[in-house]
């Protein structure tokens, strides 16, 4: 059955975002938008993805969670509340990048290094948050099945390199190379809170290069792989055209005046629409810059 729900708008995701810290001297547009899965609404469950944006005048950091739908198997209901977990690592983890970048001079970052300090940053204040709900050790897993299971995929813009890091499944593209990193489907970095220790980094990079190189890029939620949205020749264009302000924006307009409605075909809305919630952060290098 086709209703008006399946053209219902994607909104803006942008986190904590303040609208004091919406410009940058970086010769780029960043903006986010979300939408709930077709099937979630049927059993009536949230989007659980969540999406963090840091903006300083020569420093841009976006983070995109996905909060895994499925429970443990001891809890009585089969479906999560992991958007309270998607919000909270989108944060945190947006937070301890900016915490780690902030004070850094022009010298490149070791990748390494830096990625090794994340996951240990992340598990120790995972342990805190569990540590301070008082959650006893039989109930740990399915505590963190519930609350705290999500995939997380960044990126980190300075004046003169960026990275993209994850551990977790999505999708990432930089300028006209496209990442499917679904072969890491279901590894969470919140599992990280009951594993040993060991001198292995967790996040691994993407990709990584000089920001004078850099024209485009984007990370999206799964949910964006059904139905080949990405891939449509009307994306393409959006993504190959140069943003108007550096700083973020307001993406809702353009993405479905461009490109929802050249994708949508009435008879086939069902179909093509992700069953599953599908979330996009996008960066443009501005005109002439």
């Amino acid at each position: 059955m086709i209703t008006y729900w399946e053209k219902a708008p994607f909104t803006s995701a942008c986190g904590s975002l303040q609208k004091k810290k919406s410009t940058t001297n970086l010769p780029f547009s960043v903006g986010g938008i979300t939408r709930q899965g077709f099937d979630h609404i049927d059993y009536g469950i949230s989007n659980q993805d969540s999406i963090n944006i840091i903006i300083e005048n020569k420093l841009i950091i976006g983070v995109l969670c996905d909060g895994c739908t499925n429970n443990h198997q001891d809890n009585i209901t089969g479906f999560s509340q992991n958007q309270v977990g998607s919000n909270l690592l989108s944060q945190m983890v947006a937070n301890l990048c900016y915490e780690n970048m902030i004070s850094r001079t022009n010298r490149r970052v070791n990748l390494r290094v830096f990625t090794k300090w994340l996951t240990r940053e992340t598990k120790q204040r995972l342990k805190s948050i569990t540590k301070s709900i008082k959650v006893q050790d039989s109930q740990r897993l399915p505590f963190i099945c519930n609350t705290l299971l999500t995939t997380i995929t960044g990126f980190i813009i300075r004046e003169k390199e960026y990275f993209i890091f994850h551990y977790g499944d999505g999708i990432a593209q930089v300028n006209n190379k496209y990442f499917d990193l679904s072969s890491d489907s279901g590894k969470y970095l919140t599992f990280l809170e009951d594993s040993q220790k060991t001198n292995k980094p967790y996040f691994k990079i993407i990709s990584k290069g000089r920001t004078k190189d850099l024209k485009h890029l984007y990370i999206a939620s799964d949910g964006f792989q059904e139905g080949k949205i990405l891939k449509h020749f009307s994306f393409y264009n959006i993504l190959n055209k140069p943003g108007d302000k550096p700083g973020f924006i307001d993406f809702i307009p353009d993405f479905h005046a461009n490109v929802m409605e050249n994708y949508f075909d009435e008879e086939e809305i069902v179909k093509l629409w992700p069953s599953d919630d599908a979330s996009l952060l996008l960066v443009r290098r501005i005109k002439n810059q």
